[in-house]
């Protein structure tokens, strides 16, 4: 390498606060939204819970990960700042990142099922 830093060590050099807003961007944003599109597409946007991601799902797949990735991305990249004003432990962070990913694997199971 010419000096340039790996994305691992890039990764690394982050706050924790920070690396909890990327992971929080990628489950809740990235995962949820692809998996609750992938749910709707397979089975209609009516196995939706959250009345307001089925009033987004029945306006178009496209327009409800765009909402969800704009919603997520906000609060992602106001997550470190308020985390660390708040005194927010670093377990929480990493527990809401794991909530994330449990409802991904629990709208994959919705598809398989």
């Amino acid at each position: 390498m010419t000096g340039r830093k790996s994305t691992a060590q890039m990764l690394r050099s982050l706050s924790t606060e920070e690396q909890q807003g990327i992971a929080l961007f990628l489950s809740h944003g990235v995962g949820d939204a692809a998996t609750t599109v992938l749910a709707a597409a397979d089975l209609g946007p009516g196995v939706e819970a959250n009345p307001f991601m089925r009033a987004a799902l029945e306006q178009g797949y496209g327009f409800a990960a765009g909402v969800m990735l704009l919603v997520v991305g906000g609060i992602a990249l106001v997550y470190p700042t308020v985390s660390e004003i708040a005194g927010i432990p670093d377990w929480f962070g990493w527990a809401l990142v794991a909530v994330g990913v449990l409802v991904s694997l629990g709208n994959i199971g919705v598809v398989i099922a």
